[in-house]
């Protein structure tokens, strides 16, 4: 009886010492876990702050975005219409366009590249697109404007189809965003976080907005963010400028210039009968305090006349020139010089200014200026964030101003302008006439009639009942309106 006592004594004591031990186990896991979870808090927080701290040091993703292929060779009413309609397929402007886009020919003088989204690749010497040119370009200033940061700057092109359509635009956000947050897993696998900037020029801008579309429609998780987004002369239409309110822009800049012609000749939206140069409130549209508009003003220095020729005088002597002198003329960039270098067609003046820059490749500089400015834009009831540039390139200044006042500070200095200007010589750069031009244009036009007449002879019937149903149609509405 009493080993049988003995023994019930001793398993309730070694179960109460197993038990404490458990409990004990239990409690060190509970307090590992807390631990662990403090941890991860702390780190995060001190990641955050790192971020925080090394925002400034963070890279960037320059994407560049071309405008549309014109569609001056084959315009016509039809062709109109057919835009305004959405009804392009199988039409010689959906084949002119199509056999432009894939010619290398027409990438000459500017940023563009292939279809899709397509690393720059800056050590190319023979290139004759524009597009390492422009890197180096924009390495150079940020160099200046930041010597203290050494930013890492990483440049691409996304080449899209460049049609005048809505319907296209938006299927080509979509590739780019599939392509873009596929090329961003790459960066975050190597530990790299990078901002991301899009530079469009005309309709690229309006791909640009679309991108903002597409996340915003579908809904999309994206890993990435639009942190700066500057448009350069793109028509404003009424279908697609709501889309600067979208959250996956996080500050945009619109250029514009009074004497760009081309921006406000766009007929591609069925209730406007053109485009605007300038975003405005409207009652189904409020402008968001992101979006800054900059009207660009240019103005080159004309030389001494010195009896029947001319004299050439140094920059240096020439800078104090008022602004109504006579010796002042204004240059403020066409549709063209915003985006192409000074070797392209006719377009492209040769006493522009910036002669052989465009507006795209000292863009990093005014931007650095705009910031670091005293003078910030006007907030307008209409236009929303409004601010003017003046650049005159000849005296070394950029002035910025708003409607309450101004602010007059460098902009390149002399020998900093020659040095993007001979950054420029180091690539083979082809002069375009218009009569080389105008031999492309009619080689890719003969292409676009030849398919499209082999089109309508295998669908010849079907064009056919199309063509009797329209004109039905025509015949019932002219009755309606005569009754």
């Amino acid at each position: 009886m009493v080993t049988k006592k003995i023994k019930k004594i001793c398993i309730a004591m070694v179960a109460c010492i197993s038990l404490h031990s458990i409990n004990q186990t239990a409690n060190k896991k509970v307090n590992n876990i807390a631990n662990i979870k403090r941890n991860l808090a702390e780190g995060a927080k001190a990641q955050f702050t790192h971020k925080k701290d090394d925002e400034s040091n963070r890279p960037w993703i320059n994407i560049f975005i071309h405008g549309i292929i014109s569609a001056a060779p084959v315009l016509s009413f039809e062709t109109m219409h057919q835009i305004r309609g959405d009804k392009i397929s199988n039409t010689l402007y959906e084949y002119y366009v199509e056999n432009v886009r894939s010619n290398r020919f027409f990438c000459k003088n500017q940023t563009m590249q292939e279809m899709g989204l397509k690393e720059i690749n800056t050590t190319r010497k023979d290139a004759d697109d524009g597009c390492p040119a422009t890197a180096k370009l924009f390495d150079i200033q940020y160099n200046w404007s930041y010597p203290e940061h050494n930013i890492k700057n990483y440049y691409y092109t996304f080449g899209w189809s460049g049609f005048i359509n809505k319907r296209k635009m938006y299927q080509d956000a979509k590739i780019f965003c599939k392509q873009y947050i596929e090329e961003i897993k790459k960066f975050h696998a190597k530990g790299i976080y990078p901002k991301t900037r899009i530079i469009g020029f005309s309709h690229g801008g309006s791909e640009a907005l679309q991108i903002g579309a597409f996340v915003q429609n579908e809904k999309i998780n994206t890993n990435f963010s639009i942190d700066e987004l500057i448009l350069l002369g793109m028509p404003i239409m009424d279908d697609i400028d709501h889309y600067v309110n979208a959250s996956i822009f996080k500050k945009i800049y619109s250029f514009y210039s009074g004497s760009d012609r081309i921006q406000v000749l766009d007929f591609s939206h069925p209730k406007n009968l053109f485009s605007r140069r300038k975003f405005r409130n409207r009652k189904k549209l409020k402008l968001p305090d992101k979006l800054i508009q900059v009207r660009l003003e240019m103005f080159r220095a004309l030389p001494n006349k010195s009896g029947w020729g001319f004299s050439k005088t140094s920059r240096a002597k020439r800078s104090k020139i008022t602004r109504h002198s006579r010796a002042l003329r204004k240059s403020s960039p066409g549709h063209c010089e915003w985006w192409f270098f000074g070797w392209t067609n006719k377009y492209y003046r040769d006493n522009f200014a910036l002669a052989p820059l465009s507006i795209t490749s000292v863009i990093p500089t005014i931007i650095t200026k705009l910031e670091s400015s005293n003078v910030k834009p006007v907030h307008s009831r209409k236009f929303g964030n409004q601010i003017t540039v003046q650049l005159k390139p000849f005296e070394e200044s950029i002035t910025i101003i708003n409607k309450n006042k101004k602010e007059k500070v460098t902009f390149l200095t002399n020998n900093q302008f020659d040095i993007l200007k001979n950054i420029t010589k180091e690539y083979p750069f082809e002069k375009i006439t218009s009569q080389r031009y105008g031999q492309e244009v009619d080689k890719e036009l003969k292409k676009a009639k030849t398919r499209l007449a082999k089109y309508n002879e295998e669908h010849s019937s079907s064009k056919k009942r199309c063509n009797h149903r329209m004109h039905r149609k025509n015949r019932k509405s002219r009755k309606t309106t005569h009754t």
